[in-house]
């Protein structure tokens, strides 16, 4: 259930990312996807959770219409966003950027909210690091990386 609300919530958020950085148009999700999912991020999220809850028993499950809908927007990400060149050029940034701050948390935990400290406690730094790093939305992570890492202007008198 948690594999299946990640794959929904970072695909709708991966496609609001793209049209940010103009990898794609507000238009380009094809009509026929959004017909069923909806226009929106939380149209299409609410879509396929709804579908999801309504259509599983003992096994997840989507019903066939949306589950076609969702594995069309699936490929038409893999085929226009995660393997565009503006995209991939910044992956290396983005690496370093997390690589930097796992690492600035993981040795500093306790500049983590609270309820990541008992993560930590509990299951390990690895853990606790993790889940507070993949909360982030790109913004924060970018302003927390920036706030920790990159140099204050000097103030001119």
């Amino acid at each position: 259930c948690v594999r299946y609300a990640d794959r929904i919530a970072y695909m709708n958020h991966d496609i609001e990312d793209a049209i940010t950085a103009g990898v794609l148009r507000p238009g380009d999700v094809p009509a026929g996807i959004t017909r069923v999912l909806g226009e929106t991020k939380s149209s299409r999220i609410t879509t396929l959770v709804a579908d999801l809850v309504a259509h599983s028993g003992e096994d997840l499950a989507m019903s066939p219409e949306v589950a076609a809908a969702y594995e069309a927007l699936h490929e038409f990400m893999y085929g226009t966003v995660y393997v565009d060149k503006t995209a991939k050029a910044e992956e290396q940034k983005v690496e370093k950027l997390l690589a930097d701050l796992y690492g600035y948390f993981h040795d500093n935990p306790m500049r983590m909210p609270e309820n990541y400290l008992y993560i930590v406690y509990e299951e390990g730094a690895d853990r606790a690091v993790t889940d507070y790093l993949s909360g982030m939305s790109d913004e924060y992570a970018i302003r927390m990386y920036e706030e920790l890492f990159v140099p204050k202007g000097w103030a001119v008198l």
